[in-house]
């Protein structure tokens, strides 16, 4: 899932960024957002999300499929990551609007 935060810059102002993941998986991965970044540095990190988010689906289903125990954990993880790919593609399409 996402998270809004403010991120201080080295010169002391906060500017907004967003934190993705979730528990254990959330990453230290934030990245600046709004008027400081070019449209193709978003295209690129929005690509890099939505791949992201693919590789994690494509690990857990192979999981899954594998006959891991742990099929309940799977299922929630499984069901998070999808959630943050219809986000990013929500985000995107309000992003185009």
């Amino acid at each position: 899932m996402r998270t809004m935060i403010d991120r201080l810059t080295s010169g002391g102002s906060a500017v907004p960024a967003t934190l993705v993941g979730t528990g254990k998986n959330q990453k230290a991965a934030v990245h600046q957002t709004g008027q400081g970044c070019s449209e193709q540095h978003r295209q690129d990190q929005w690509q890099r999300e939505v791949d992201r988010c693919r590789e994690e689906i494509a690990s857990i289903e192979a999981l899954l499929r594998a006959g891991h125990p742990d099929v309940e954990g799977l299922v929630l993880a499984l069901a998070d990551w999808s959630e943050e790919l219809r986000m990013i593609a929500r985000e995107k399409k309000e992003a185009a609007a």
